[in-house]
């Protein structure tokens, strides 16, 4: 396993790299290094050009408004239409999953 990943789960690894480079030289007494960091990602300049975002199309403004909420997994339109395998194992599960859903609000 790399040392790069090692510190880099629980720290930044440019930050992790500049921590040990100053410990290193304060607690050992050693001459601080003076070569860049290793880590130190590369220049990614310059940046994108700004995109501006376009008007939502007329097609879909009538998606705009208040809804009401899902009402649970297994209970919305799509879960309706699909047959069941057991039509009393059915009822059972949209019961309790009702039953689920009524007592969390």
């Amino acid at each position: 396993m790399s040392i790069q990943r090692q510190v880099g789960n629980a720290v930044p690894s440019l930050l992790g790299e500049t921590l040990g480079r100053e410990i290193r030289a304060q607690l050992l007494c050693l001459a601080r290094i003076r070569k860049p960091p290793i880590l130190m990602p590369p220049d990614r300049s310059p940046p994108p050009e700004l995109e501006h975002p376009e008007p939502v199309p007329q097609k879909y403004r009538f998606l705009v408004g208040n809804h009401e909420a899902h009402p649970g997994t297994g209970l919305g339109n799509a879960a309706r239409t699909r047959r069941p395998t057991d039509s009393r194992q059915l009822t059972l599960n949209v019961r309790e999953r009702r039953a689920r859903y009524a007592s969390r609000r």
